[in-house]
This record gives C-alpha cells, structure tokens and sequence, in this order.
C-alpha cells in the first residue's frame, strides 16, 4: 500500500467491520470514526461453524447444544396400562370405556407419564401397533428453555404395555355370593305376554345396566346387583311402568362389634299381575263390582301401564285399579287368556252409535274406541251373533277379528251358573285381524338381555 495522503478518503474490511476515515483538517490533527453495521459472530467450541453468540448465550451453536442437552430425561419412555378382557375397560381408576386411539385413552396414556410437568407438551399422537401386539404407542413433542432462556424443541416415543386384568365387577359376577342386593321378578301365569313386554321396556332405558348377573327361573328372571341402591333404581322403574307387589327381606353376612358396622345381604320379590292385555276378565265378588261404580261382572282389559285399564264394551265404562286395589282384590278376578280361547268371526255388519252421545265413544292415548252394533258369523259354522262391542271405529263389513265366545268356552261350574246365562250377549270381540302381516318378514331383530340359563331336572 502507498503512502497515504492527507485529505484523501479509504475503507478498511477488517473481521467484518467496516471502517471509514475521513481527514479533517482540525488544529493540525487527523479524527477517524469506526461506524459497525453487521452482529459479531464467533465459532462453535464443538463443530466449528460461526454462529452469533447471542442467540444461545454460550459459546455453543443451537445445533450443538440441542445433540448435547437431553430435555427429556426424566419423563417415563414405558408405563403400564391395565386392561379388563371381560368388559373391555381401562383402570384409571375408576374403570372406564375407551377405544383404540380416541381421545379418551390419549388422555389416560398421558396420565401414566410421570416428568410431564417438567416440560411443555406441544403435540401427542399414537403410532401403529398390532391389536394382538398389546402394546400402544405414541410420539411426544416437548419444549424448554435451558442455558439464557434457549429454546428448544425435542420428539421422543413413549410405549405402553397392556396387562390383562379382571375389574371388581367383573370378579363377582364370575364368583359367587358377591351380590349385594337381588330382585327376583315374578309372573305366575301360563302364558308371560306381560313378562316378555316388560323385558323390551328394560333393554330400551338400559334399567338393568347395574346388574352383574342375570339367572332365569320358572316363573320370571333375578337380577342380582353389587349395592342396594342399584337395586332401588330397577324396582322404581318397574313400578313406573306395571303394577307390582313388593317384598323385601334381608339376612345378615357379618358384623363388626368394636364399630357397630353390619353387612347385609337384601332379596326384593317383585311380583307382576296375572292380568295381561286382551284378557277377559270376571268378578266373582257382586260386592267388588260395587265398589268399582256398578261395573259388569265381565270386563276386557285393553291396556295395562303403571294401573289396570278395564272396559265394558256393552256400557262403555271404563275401569281403573291401581296397584294396592288389584293386589287386594285379586283373588275376586277370574281371567281368561285370549292366546289359547280366542274365537275367530267375520264381521258382517256394522252400525255405529252416534259419537256425540255419552258413553259411546272416547280416546285414551291414541286408542280410540267407538260404540257399535255388529253382526259377526263364527268361521267355524258361520253362526250369526248380534254382539255390541267398542271396535266400532277400525272395522268393517269383511274384516275378521277375535274374540271369546262363552257358548263355547269352559269355564268354572260356578261361572256359567251365575254370570254366562245372565249375560246379553255371549260373544265378546277384542282385537281386529289384520290380513298379510303375519307373512311379513321383520326388518329388526328382537333383542333379548343375556341371561343365564339354569336347568331344573329335579322339578
């Protein structure tokens, strides 16, 4: 380099600093001013490469420092997750529902992992496993500042192992005298119309959730619970739809003396009426038909709910017995089932009464009966009958229905003699016919409960 002149303006690159020198003549003096436009940048102690020491605070790179600092140390790689093969439900605890990769066993999986809280968790996902492998795993990403509040960004697999094991509930219904509470439901008749409508009443409200076990008997079904409030909740949902009688007995497992704690064992007997819709319906009792405001001696019931719904289609008048009456005036009530004495006659003729009169016509939920004159042949010889009946609405001349024919039907001795030869009419119809349903497939599966069958041979 020449010999520099006063007055004369240069630049100097020295480690990217940018250096400019002005002359200024000043009292016989020469002033040079350095003006630093770009970050200093120094060299990583371990690969060598310049990076600005301002963004780790150290004399590390951020490549560096991320291979060297492990974040994650700390945090479980493998847990356990314990599984009920019976029920098919994870132990949080409680035991709980949960379905491969959803969200609920995506928040029990993070659960199991202890050091969580050391970190902040950015995302978590599951990886692909074999369901016979019995192993679950997911991708973790976390985040820290570590060294001068540095950032920084990490990805690790965590594996859970599934063990098989058998939950409470589970264990007592596969072992025995483990129940706590049982209601034996009861129907003691021929024929279980009643039964078999209440079981679909019960699996469509799930009312028999709670149960561990479920056993069939002769006359009905026992339904056997872990707590007695399980047990309250069946019996207050049987009585908000059928009328029952209820007994209640308990016997004593054990007892501790130093804290006055006992333990029992409770039995509910839940018995269900005899009555059944399309049943025909005698008093024997003149007293009882007094009482139920001078209603005929034989009635049809046409719906059974919480109370009995009982009809005399010859007057129209309706009757209603509750649970307490039916139960305490049951033995006045002969019943004859319409399943094995129904009659089958063809409707030759109708004529209605005129709805605007009283007691010719009313409705109760979306049934609607109607008072009419018909005139019926039976199939068998066609032998005409001039019978009145409450179907007045829904048939007519060429529809068949069923009904009882009391000519024809046995009936006790003391029946006939006081009652079948008083009567105005010996046909009784109960129900329409309708032609081509019974040819139908279903498009549904009748559900039925799982129950345990048991084998009575010694009966």
């Amino acid at each position: 380099m020449g010999k520099l002149r006063r007055g004369q303006e240069f630049k100097l690159d020295l480690m990217d600093v940018e250096l400019s020198t002005t002359s200024v003549q000043q009292t016989g003096r020469t002033h040079t001013s350095f003006h630093s436009n770009k970050q200093v940048t120094i060299i990583c102690c371990y690969c060598s490469i310049p990076f600005v020491p301002s963004i780790t605070g150290t004399n590390v790179c951020p490549k560096c420092l991320t291979s060297k600092v492990d974040i994650t140390i700390g945090i479980t790689k493998q847990a356990i997750l314990n599984y009920c093969r019976q029920c098919k439900r994870y132990l949080r605890p409680p035991w709980i529902d949960c379905a491969l990769e959803s969200r609920e066993l995506l928040a029990l999986c993070l659960r199991k992992i202890r050091g969580l809280n050391r970190v902040k968790l950015l995302d978590a996902n599951f990886l692909y496993t074999e369901p016979h492998s019995k192993r679950i795993k997911m991708r973790l990403k976390v985040s820290k500042d570590v060294m001068a509040n540095t950032n920084i960004e990490q990805t690790f697999d965590v594996e859970f192992i599934v063990h098989s094991q058998q939950c409470e509930d589970c264990k007592k219904e596969f072992t025995p005298h483990t129940w706590g509470a049982c209601v034996q439901v009861r129907q003691k008749t021929l024929h279980k119309k009643t039964f078999f409508f209440l079981e679909q009443i019960i699996l469509k409200h799930n009312a028999h959730e709670k149960a561990i076990n479920i056993k069939e008997e002769p006359d009905g079904l026992d339904f056997f619970f872990k707590t007695r409030s399980h047990a309250n909740r069946l019996i207050d949902f049987l009585q908000g739809f059928i009328p029952v009688k209820m007994k209640m007995s308990k016997q004593l497992v054990s007892h501790d003396t130093h804290t006055n704690v006992y333990a029992y064992k409770y039995v509910y007997f839940l018995e269900l009426p005899k009555i059944c819709k399309d049943d025909l319906v005698v008093i024997t009792d003149p007293r009882l038909s007094k009482d139920l405001g001078g209603a005929s001696n034989i009635l049809l019931c046409y719906k059974l709910s919480n109370v009995v719904h009982l009809l005399d289609p010859i007057r129209m008048q309706r009757v209603e017995m509750n649970a307490e009456t039916y139960f305490l005036q049951e033995e006045k009530l002969t019943f004859v089932p319409l399943r094995n004495n129904a009659t089958e006659f063809m409707v030759q003729k109708t004529e209605k009464y005129d709805a605007s009169k009283a007691n010719t016509s009313f409705s109760f939920y979306g049934l609607k009966f109607q008072a009419a004159d018909v005139e019926v042949s039976r199939t068998s010889d066609w032998q005409p009958f001039f019978v009145k009946t409450h179907l007045g609405d829904i048939i007519k001349s060429g529809d068949t229905v069923l009904g009882f024919d009391l000519s024809t039907l046995s009936l006790p001795e003391e029946l006939d003699e006081r009652f079948v030869t008083r009567l105005a009419q010996d046909v009784f119809l109960v129900r329409k016919v309708y032609q081509g349903r019974r040819t139908k497939k279903r498009v549904w599966k009748l559900r039925r409960m799982n129950i345990e069958a048991v084998s009575y041979t010694h009966l």
